[in-house]
């Protein structure tokens, strides 16, 4: 099991959780998270723990998220707050996938537009289109920083907890989840409007 220093480990004020519990609770998020994330981020930010452990209301909550602590347990007696964060994560999905597809979509009409702006002479068109390319850089950027620091509502034997994305997967699986998608989509909608 990946070690984690107890400077790393809160629980609530409100816990009635021993010490076998968290170890236990400990053991099921392990499953979950990738290991080189959290160590990277213990480097990173030496002060900031990883895990919150028996989060029972939602102020607490909130505190904690304020923290950018990745890793919340909630407490398993908790029914009506764990409900309520598996329907916020469902909503946020849903918000994510859609500004998804509307950021490629974008990128299509943008790729598209670059293609045609060949066969115009002026400079404006050449203007608009890099200042859209810009705006729209640094748009996708805030929307890939956005689904990373998502937390997803995961329960395992009993017990629910909040995870960030960046640290429940890799690089290389946001390059594979995110960004391969996303310029299949651009591709297609540039093949789509070239047809138009």
């Amino acid at each position: 099991m990946f070690d984690i220093p107890n400077k790393f480990i809160v629980s609530s004020r409100l816990s009635t959780l021993d010490s076998k519990e968290i170890l236990y609770i400990l053991q099921l998020a392990h499953s979950n998270w990738e290991e080189q994330n959290l160590s990277k981020r213990m480097r990173r930010y030496p002060k900031t723990p990883i895990i919150c452990i028996g989060i029972s209301n939602p102020q607490e909550l909130e505190r904690v998220i304020h923290d950018d602590i990745p890793i919340i347990h909630i407490q398993e007696d908790c029914i009506a707050l764990q409900r309520v964060q598996e329907r916020q994560d469902r909503y946020q999905n849903y918000i994510n996938n859609l500004l998804w597809v509307g950021t490629s979509s974008l990128w299509g009409v943008v790729g598209y537009n670059i293609k045609r702006i060949k066969s115009f002479r002026g400079t404006q068109w050449r203007m608009a289109i890099s200042g859209g390319v810009v705006c729209l850089s640094m748009w996708t950027w805030y929307t890939i920083l956005r689904m990373k620091r998502h937390y997803k509502f995961l329960k395992d034997d009993g017990h629910a907890f909040l995870m960030r994305r960046d640290v429940l997967r890799s690089r290389r699986n946001t390059v594979m989840q995110l960004l391969i998608p996303f310029w299949l989509f651009v591709g297609y909608s540039i093949e789509e409007f070239n047809k138009v």
